[in-house]
């Protein structure tokens, strides 16, 4: 009978069908561009292209459509940096640290240690040559942000220059010499972290020692 029932409720509950945005009006269009509270941001950007193969976009809505392909800019750069977008576990993809962990040892350590990480990637992919000049470049940076504590003597101005120069190791190394469409399976960091740490636990040990004298 509860069966019976269901049935009798459902077949006089009209169908509702999802209508491509291809056979929605102009009107519709609009709506569905401009409600955010019922469309989500996809189905709005979809119903502003559909508007837009019919008619010129106007100013508000071209402004939308730009804030939406710059935010998906964005959440790809993001995903980039974190190395979600690029990983796999094909065996036979390369070993590679990812961009926030090159960007931590920056911060952390020195640019020279990120860009050490930079060059064992390089080596991964087979390109030594490139390797061995961004630990020569890295090496260079290091050595001016030195000049630089020692003349101003602020820990604030050590951390915003690796902070900075590590993201252009990034931006204008990395990311100019790899695909970013690369697959690659995620390398541990915790040896090389343990390793730069008794390095800095020597240099700070030898700073203090040779403080106290």
């Amino acid at each position: 009978m509860l069966y019976i029932l269901v049935v009798v409720h459902l077949q006089k509950k009209p169908a509702v069908k999802q209508r491509t945005m291809e056979n929605k009006s102009l009107e519709e269009l609009e709506r569905i561009s401009k409600d955010y509270a019922f469309y989500s941001s996809e189905k709005r950007y979809l119903a502003i292209l559909e508007i837009e193969k019919r008619e010129p976009l106007s100013e508000e809505l071209r402004k939308m459509k730009e804030s939406y392909e710059s935010s998906q800019t964005d959440l790809e750069e993001k995903k980039w940096i974190l190395g979600s977008k690029n990983i796999t576990n094909d065996p036979s993809a390369p070993l590679l640290y990812r961009p926030w962990v090159i960007y931590l040892f920056s911060i952390l350590f020195s640019v020279l240690a990120g860009s050490i990480l930079i060059a064992l990637n390089f080596y991964q992919v087979n390109n030594k040559e490139l390797g061995n000049r961004t630990v020569f470049f890295g090496a260079i940076l290091t050595a001016i942000v030195k000049l630089i504590t020692d003349r101003y003597e602020e820990i604030f101005i050590l951390g915003g220059l690796n902070a900075l120069l590590g993201g252009l190791l990034i931006e204008f190394i990395w990311k100019k010499s790899i695909d970013k469409n690369l697959k690659y399976r995620k390398r541990n960091f915790i040896i090389p972290f343990f390793i730069f740490i008794a390095l800095a636990s020597v240099i700070i040990y030898y700073i203090f020692i040779n403080s106290i004298k």
